[in-house]
């Protein structure tokens, strides 16, 4: 039966010996590699020999690829005739097969949507962790690395090459992606075919973080040449945020800033559903310039009015002649 290595086709037996461990070393003496269910310590009165209803030794069961008998023999048929009816057989089951549809690949959207989907459901593990010990154990186990999805995504942008699909998973890797090349390989393919895509408005938010050359150029692009005003919108606000970083250019993005809340005040933000404080990019610049203008050194503090945990109501500037360390923080 060599000839049928690599073939759909294969050899199981019904083993009526009643020791199983005799007929485990003869197996392996014999150098017998298909695997036979055991008729159990009744020998040819066993279960399976009883439901089949043989009465004779050999019996042979020839099945097509979907388990349907073609034949039955009571005895050997013979090497011809019998290697005539798996030859034949065989053929039928490899045609069916090449003419079956191909199993459907994943797309970019099903990828995402399976990351999405096991992001979601770790958090609602972490949430009910109670120890540090278990929320450890959470990440090790559970937490959807992005880099398993990224060979996949890589394959299902190249099968939707020049689509609105494909620019969907580029600037997936580009935001996910904790590799420099694949970064810069996704952010080169966007620039050059897909800089006008609705999607790439998140991706912005990213490019915040990105300090080469080639982000900042990126930035550029979108925030000229998009059609889209929130992709428009979007880069601007990085780029004002890129700015911040300078001393010197602090002005310029306080500039920048203005200029989005006033034009961009009814534009959604990319991250509106995501984030609720993120509303409009207008709204977004204008916790910026907040920022810029008073949470500064040298500037007073804001005050805060707000209750305590027991409900009682007190003010920051309580605390005036007092130094202060205002802390921020949580116990997730």
């Amino acid at each position: 039966m060599k000839q049928y290595k690599d073939k759909p086709f294969a050899i199981v037996g019904v083993n009526t010996d009643k020791d199983r461990a005799a007929l485990s070393q003869m197996n392996a003496k014999a150098g017998i590699t298909w695997r036979s269910f055991w008729n159990g310590e009744k020998g040819t009165g066993g279960p399976i020999s009883q439901a089949w209803n043989v009465a004779g030794y050999p019996t042979m069961f020839l099945l097509d690829h979907n388990g349907v008998i073609l034949n039955r023999w009571l005895g050997s048929p013979g090497n011809d005739v019998l290697d005539a009816a798996i030859e034949k057989a065989v053929k039928v089951a490899e045609q069916d097969q090449a003419r079956a549809p191909r199993q459907k690949q994943s797309s970019v959207d099903d990828i995402i949507a399976q990351y999405d989907s096991k992001m979601k459901r770790f958090g609602e593990l972490y949430e009910k962790a109670e120890t540090d010990e278990e929320k450890a154990k959470l990440f090790k186990e559970s937490y959807p690395e992005p880099a398993t999805y990224i060979d996949d995504l890589w394959a299902a942008v190249r099968r939707a090459e020049g689509t609105e699909e494909a620019a969907r998973g580029l600037a997936w890797i580009l935001s996910n992606s904790r590799d420099a090349e694949d970064k810069a390989k996704a952010m080169d393919v966007l620039m050059a075919r897909h800089s006008d895509s609705p999607s790439l408005g998140k991706v912005c938010s990213w490019l915040v973080w990105d300090h080469s050359e080639a982000a900042a150029k990126f930035l550029d692009t979108l925030a000229t040449k998009s059609p889209h005003r929130e992709v428009r919108g979007a880069a601007l606000l990085a780029k004002a945020a890129k700015m911040r970083r300078d001393g010197a250019a602090s002005k310029d993005a306080l500039a920048l800033l203005r200029t989005l809340a006033k034009d961009y005040a009814d534009v959604p933000h990319p991250w509106a559903k995501e984030i609720e404080s993120y509303t409009t990019i207008g709204a977004a610049a204008e916790r910026e310039i907040f920022e810029l203008e008073n949470l500064v050194v040298g500037k007073p503090a804001p005050d805060i009015v707000g209750k305590d945990l027991d409900g009682v109501e007190f003010k920051l500037s309580d605390y005036r002649g007092k130094v202060v360390m205002l802390d921020f923080w949580g116990d997730w």
